[in-house]
């Protein structure tokens, strides 16, 4: 093999991604005894180098210029590269050498970012193996192999539980978003057809007594749409639940969110029809048990918008209206109730409103994180959702 081209790759010349130094080899090698067995002879590599070498438009994609000697890596990639036979040009081109851009990337541990990133957002190494269905000693391997690679420490172990340090801080919302963003993609592409998912935490009030009536006029009106609703007691946590965007109740938005104001919901009393007779005046409420919720002054607020004595309060509390509006609606007491969300029992004949009075508490919002970039999906729902708060009614049916 005299005549064969043959090149010697120099340890550290770095070629990119297209093809490893094994293969560059063995395809010179291959290109030499093609054109040997055509009666070609080479005149060897040096001759071939300088006659590639004078023409300077020649450039390969992909490859950084790194000084080998008198030489870049591109007059070497050149040389190579012109000496294959086409199907293995073909090859080179298939593989990466049209990521020429890309930044070179380190070694990254994903599956110990992952875990780092739901511990961060539990606040428990205990719940991060509870969401990732491993142990709680392969959570603390994978944070300590971070920590490793890293170099630093990412959470403080006290008797108050983790705390992490402000690297920690530092990395947690460029890995959450990452994951969101490479979560939302995947999640795109269900049964060939491309949607975008959205997970939206909904009041359980709310979502029974408005939306759930109206969601298959938004699913209709938005195919490429994966609506996934889940529903709380107004009390929920969007970052760490995994959810986009919430409706929640309450007399202001919330911070670090940015919210939507969709809806008054006035209170007023409700009780069962059967109730209803011992009732002619405000002050006769103080003859039934008055239900509360885990909202103390709505009762004495409402008192005072009927310019009543606020009566003694020893009523269970609960942290439901649609619990407190069974109970009221099995004669147990009367619960003060947003109206407008129990429509239904009303026309229905279960609830009954004995006195028109009713006093503003809150209003039901849609909040997302400030710090999170709307998507597509949500300011699709966000526009929706509040046109149909604007223009419709409660509905019975």
């Amino acid at each position: 093999m005299q005549n064969h081209a043959h090149a010697r790759i120099q340890p550290g010349l770095d070629l990119g991604n297209s093809f490893s130094k094994l293969s560059v080899r063995r395809a010179c090698c291959r290109r030499g005894c093609q054109q040997q067995g055509e009666g070609k002879n080479l005149s060897g590599t040096a001759e071939m180098g300088k006659r590639f070498l004078h023409d300077q438009s020649l450039e390969m994609p992909g490859v950084r210029k790194r000084t080998c000697g008198s030489l870049t890596s591109n007059d070497v990639m050149r040389f190579f590269y012109f000496g294959l036979h086409s199907g293995l040009k073909r090859q080179i081109f298939r593989r990466s050498i049209r990521k020429s851009n890309a930044m070179d990337r380190p070694d990254i541990p994903l599956n110990a970012l992952r875990v780092f990133e739901v511990a961060m957002r539990q606040g428990s190494f205990t719940k991060a193996a509870v969401e990732l269905r491993v142990t709680q000693a392969a959570v603390s391997h994978q944070i300590a192999r971070l920590e490793d690679q890293l170099g630093v420490t990412l959470f403080q172990r006290t008797s108050q539980g983790l705390v992490p340090t402000d690297e920690a801080r530092l990395l947690a919302p460029v890995l959450e978003h990452s994951f969101d963003v490479i979560g939302r993609t995947l999640d795109r592409f269900h049964g060939k057809r491309h949607v975008e998912v959205l997970s939206v935490g909904v009041n359980t009030t709310f979502a029974l007594g408005w939306l759930m009536p109206r969601l298959e006029a938004f699913c209709s009106a938005h195919p490429e749409i994966d609506l996934r609703i889940s529903t709380n007691n107004n009390r929920v946590e969007i970052l760490r639940e995994g959810l986009d965007m919430a409706i929640r109740f309450g007399a202001s938005g919330w911070s670090g969110h940015d919210a939507l104001p969709l809806m008054e919901a006035p209170l007023s009393p409700l009780c069962a029809p059967q109730l209803a007779g011992q009732l002619r005046e405000p002050a006769d409420l103080a003859k039934l048990l008055l239900l509360r919720s885990y909202r103390n002054a709505e009762w004495p607020q409402w008192f005072e918008a009927a310019r009543t004595p606020v009566p003694p309060i020893k009523g269970p509390v609960f942290d439901s209206s649609v619990a407190l509006a069974e109970l009221a609606a099995d004669g147990v007491g009367a619960a003060l109730l947003p109206v407008a969300m129990f429509q239904r029992h009303i026309l229905e004949g279960r609830l009954f409103q004995p006195f028109p009075v009713t006093v503003q508490a809150g209003r039901y919002l849609l909040v997302w994180p400030s710090e999170r970039p709307q998507t597509r999906a949500m300011a699709a729902f966000a526009q929706w959702i509040s046109e149909a708060c604007s223009n419709d009614r409660p509905v019975a049916d």
